[in-house]
């Protein structure tokens, strides 16, 4: 999962003695590639009618001490490569692009959520 901020790290202002003392916001782009294993055709089914899908990444710790969560509930999914049949069944590459439809200052693209033992944010 690429997040790509669209911040150029290597500009300068004028008149803060070649520091950098803010770099411009830009928009994010949400960029998934993954490997998955074809139990049906959903997947391609998506990817061809242009269907918007959520994908959830969760990451558990040991001991149920903390989780990291990725939340981007909506993607538009299309197929990187030909279907590689196996006697698994076929697995094929999707990308998925991350948007948000939702233009207010309170829609998003993307939530991540992290909770530790010690804080949530």
């Amino acid at each position: 999962m690429d997040f790509d901020m669209g911040l150029d790290g290597e500009q300068r202002v004028i008149g803060d003695n070649g520091f950098r003392s803010e770099i411009p916001e830009g928009k994010v782009a949400i960029n998934t590639s993954l490997t998955v294993l074809l139990k049906n055709a959903d997947w391609y089914r998506s990817g061809e009618s242009n269907i918007t899908v959520g994908l959830k990444l969760a990451f558990a710790a040991s001991f149920g001490l903390g989780s990291l969560t990725i939340d981007v509930p909506e993607n538009k999914v299309s197929m990187a490569s030909p279907g590689i049949d196996s006697p698994n069944g076929i697995s094929q590459q999707i990308t998925a692009i991350g948007f948000a439809t939702d233009s207010s200052a309170t829609g998003s693209a993307a939530t991540i959520t992290l909770v530790s033992p010690y804080a949530t944010f």
